[in-house]
């Protein structure tokens, strides 16, 4: 379930819909990250 949650967020990300960011900076490549993220409005 949460793989879908992460594959959704990724393709929104790769849309430019949502920013998907780790430790507060955005992720660089959103097919490689790894642990908890959030997820925002691009900035």
């Amino acid at each position: 379930m949460l793989k879908d949650v992460r594959a959704e967020a990724v393709r929104l990300h790769k849309s430019g819909l949502i920013a998907i960011y780790r430790k507060g900076k955005p992720v660089e490549d959103p097919d490689t990250f790894k642990g908890v993220y959030r997820l925002g409005l691009p900035a």
